[in-house]
């Protein structure tokens, strides 16, 4: 026999005495008694987990159909191939709530495409519809989980509460821990100990309303959702918030790191950051005052800040767009705010490599800026000095130099000649002057900006190795190779500790220690890095990106270095077609390629005029040299090369 949702040892009353008639009369009877309370320990437990895809669909498929066989003659419309593993998604994989849907959609004869956007308004107000009535269960699954959520202790449905706005996996306990000062008792004291957190963080487990660990919770997506109605039902006050919202939102503002330029606070962001991200969605979609969506705008660039410092760009462009959109429409798009808004997007369009794009943003920032707080103000000199970046970066080298020098005559009168941001002014330019060739006036600036940082910031920095990267390159140029692998390892050091060796930063550093080997002649050892860079590239840049393709372009001086002119042409040819795809045809890098591509047609001894040869070559798609270096790899790792 079978009983359902089975009390705690407390409320159970002998089986005997109540349903003695139902008792089996063999002595080898079986009782399943099914619950919830995890902790309930009569017999052998069999955990029942939620549906996998496969399970899910099967159930969808039988669901749908008259005799049970798949056949879903109900259901009429052609989007269940597409939008069936949506829906499943949507509701978590859960069977309850996945009977309730097909229930639903089997009823009312609708597609699964429209139960989706019922979900979309009505969220799980959808399933108390009389169509969605499961077939074989008097409970729906909200009525369900409302039992468990009555059965928790008070400090125990607070964290659930506090759960409702965040991402459903991996929610990190310690956050909570860290920011208890902010919440209400009983949850701010019993967070305070060891003991008392773990035994609220278990009371969520023992009614099935999460899993996980005492260091990270993991929740039902239709959990979360659930609660999140009830906090609707209760209301807030006028500013659209609930109180349990507010309270992620105040913890956030106080948890999130500042930047993310040492490992400290790289993780201590990242557990966060989807949760930051979730809050802030839910925080934004709530709140009505202006004041309020103002502050929600400083969030979206905190997060912003910290994805950008991380290399997440995509991430970090959603959340400055979020931010924007926010300023432009209660501050306006002539607003101081809303400008230091356009340079920052432009500064993230430079990062990944859209230098025109960028170029047009700050201008865009600068025009308001000297506008509305003159030419002499902080915020306007950064944009000089955001703009010389994008400049230095598009080949406008001398058009860079005097930006930057704008900007550094401004900050050197309101900060000072030993500020962090001076230093940053010295480096940007020496990294200018690296790229005209002038590299004793390069060395110059670095080591001025080396000075500062080192006394300001420490060695273990990401700033400071932005230095310690430029001057690497700046010795490699001289030829001074034991300087250029001192400050490049010690910039690859600082990358691979706080950000790890899948980061677009610890690439570069990679690809600039290969071309300093590959000048020393060690030509094996630099392909070993140029590949390890070009694969971390692609993944995080992307194949278009400009680092990408100068990465792949000293791929290709490997080979030419030792007479393999075959195996250097088509990463010659790919790096060429990927900087037109960015750049002018007289930036530097274009040129270097492009002189890369007629040694290689002089040393093959090709009759035909370079420039008619070189258009027939350009002929081969990006995807057939990627497939012809992948060729030249292949037998390059089985030694058939050397």
């Amino acid at each position: 026999m079978a009983s359902e949702n089975g009390r705690s040892k407390t409320e159970w009353r002998p089986l005997g005495v109540v349903n003695c008639t139902y008792l089996p009369d063999k002595i080898n009877g079986q009782i399943i008694i099914t619950t919830r309370n995890t902790r309930f320990d009569y017999g052998t437990p069999f955990f029942l987990d939620v549906f996998d895809l496969d399970e899910a669909l099967i159930f969808m498929k039988k669901r749908l159909s008259k005799t049970n066989e798949g056949k879903m003659e109900y259901y009429k419309y052609k989007d269940f191939s597409e939008k069936s593993t949506v829906l499943i998604k949507r509701l978590g994989y859960l069977p309850l709530a996945l009977e309730q849907a097909a229930a639903y959609i089997k009823e009312v004869r609708c597609s699964i495409s429209d139960y989706l956007e019922l979900l979309k308004q009505s969220s799980v107000d959808a399933f108390s519809d009389k169509y969605a009535s499961p077939e074989y269960y008097t409970s729906i699954v909200t009525s369900t989980w409302n039992i468990s959520f009555a059965a928790l202790e008070d400090s125990s449905q607070q964290l659930l509460n506090l759960c409702a706005y965040m991402g459903a996996d991996n929610i990190p306990v310690n956050f909570f821990a860290e920011m208890r000062n902010l919440l209400p008792d009983p949850l701010k004291n019993a967070l305070s100990k060891q003991l008392t957190l773990n035994r609220v963080v278990t009371g969520l487990r023992t009614y099935s309303l999460a899993s996980g660990t005492v260091e990270y919770i993991n929740i039902h997506r239709l959990v979360q959702e659930v609660v999140r109605k009830h906090h609707e039902i209760e209301g807030g006050n006028n500013s659209g918030v609930n109180k349990w919202l507010q309270l992620d939102f105040n913890m956030l503002e106080s948890y999130l790191p500042t930047s993310c330029e040492e490992a400290d606070s790289v993780s201590q962001f990242m557990p966060i950051a989807i949760h930051a991200e979730s809050i802030a969605e839910h925080y934004s979609r709530l709140a009505k005052t202006e004041n309020l969506k103002l502050k929600m705008a400083n969030l979206y660039d905190k997060i912003g800040d910290c994805y950008d410092d991380c290399g997440i760009f995509d991430n970090a462009f959603s959340n400055y767009l979020n931010s924007l959109q926010i300023k432009e429409l209660y501050l306006g798009k002539r607003h101081s705010e809303t400008a230091i808004q356009y340079d920052n997007i432009g500064l993230l369009h430079t990062r990944t490599g859209s230098y025109s794009e960028a170029i047009k943003w700050h201008k865009k920032a600068i025009s308001i800026l000297e506008t509305s707080l003159g030419k002499k103000s902080l915020d306007t000199a950064i944009a000089y000095n955001n703009l010389g970046l994008a400049l230095v970066r598009n080949g406008d080298y001398d058009q860079g130099i005097s930006w930057y020098q704008k900007c550094i005559n401004i900050e050197l009168k309101i900060l000072g000649d030993d500020h962090i941001e001076i230093a940053a002014d010295y480096n940007n330019i020496g990294e200018a002057y690296h790229q005209k060739h002038d590299e004793e006036s390069a060395l110059k600036y670095l080591m001025l900006a080396l000075k500062i940082k080192e006394k300001q910031i420490g060695c273990m920095n990401s700033n400071i190795a932005i230095t310690y990267n430029n001057l690497g390159s700046v010795y490699w140029k001289l030829k001074q190779y034991d300087n250029a692998i001192k400050y490049t390892q010690k910039s690859l050091n600082i990358y691979k500790r706080i950000y790890g060796e899948k980061n677009q930063n610890f690439a570069l550093e990679m690809a600039n220690l290969a071309s300093i080997l590959a000048d020393m002649g060690k030509l094996e050892k630099a392909r070993h890095y140029y590949m390890k860079a070009i694969e971390v590239e692609i993944s995080r840049l992307g194949l278009s990106h400009p680092q990408t393709a100068k990465t792949i372009d000293g791929m290709g001086t490997t080979y030419l270095s030792d007479g393999q002119i075959k195996f250097a042409l088509p990463y010659f040819l790919l790096a060429y077609k990927l900087f037109t795809g960015n750049l002018n045809q007289k930036h530097s890098d274009v040129m270097l390629v492009y002189n890369h591509l007629q040694i290689v047609h002089q040393k093959m001894e090709i009759l035909q005029p370079f420039e008619n040869w070189l258009s027939i070559q350009l002929k081969n798609s990006i995807q057939e040299l990627e497939a012809e270096i992948q060729n030249i790899n292949f037998y390059d790792n089985k030694g058939q090369c050397h």
